[in-house]
């Protein structure tokens, strides 16, 4: 067996070394950009909308919101947009005197109702939206009225709402002002 002299190994290591070194450098992000606006900041999608079409999406993100924190069963986001005081008190008193006290609380017993085979296979609660209207008011101080028609799957039964979400603009974030029927929606799956 020979063995090169300690010269030529030192050649072929730094002949090896410089080549890996040319491609971490040719490969280093940052280092040569044939794009000079790769890394510059690009406005979000909402601040290139008009200003219609980004209240109407900011309105329906909020919604989204609502609706996928119902579905997840998700009441500590609930409690964050909505407050107990947005359900109308004719409603909240209905649902009282049928045993659903907040929409916490029947979020809760749904859960808890949900077998483990459903809760692998469907959304944690079956609630849906089929379709949706929003209006803008700007003679009061609700910034937008959305009225959703919702379908439901009860324990006995599927079934459909409506429920009125009343949005309100408050310090550069969009607060439920009102919600009529989503509590009384809720009780109605629990039956």
């Amino acid at each position: 067996m020979h063995i090169p002299p300690a010269k030529s190994r030192r050649t072929t290591g730094t002949i090896i070394a410089a080549a890996l070194g040319c491609v971490v450098v040719a490969l280093a992000p940052g280092v040569h950009n044939s794009d000079p606006l790769a890394d510059a900041p690009r406005p979000p999608a909402l601040a290139s909308m008009a200003e219609a079409q980004r209240e109407t999406a900011i309105v329906r993100l909020r919604i989204n919101e609502i609706v996928q924190a119902v579905q997840q069963g998700d009441t500590a986001v609930l409690s964050s947009i909505m407050k107990e005081d947005v359900v109308p008190s004719g409603e909240r008193a209905s649902a009282l005197a049928a045993g659903c006290k907040s929409i916490g609380t029947v979020i809760g017993i749904l859960r808890a109702l949900r077998s483990p085979v459903e809760r692998l296979t469907e959304p944690p609660l079956p609630v849906w939206i089929e379709r949706s209207s929003i209006s803008f008011d700007t003679a009061s101080d609700t910034t937008a009225r959305v009225t959703l028609q919702v379908r439901f799957v009860s324990k006995n039964a599927p079934g459909r709402s409506s429920v009125r979400v009343g949005l309100l603009r408050n310090n550069g974030r969009i607060d439920v002002a009102r919600a009529d029927g989503l509590l009384a929606t809720l009780c109605a799956m629990e039956r």
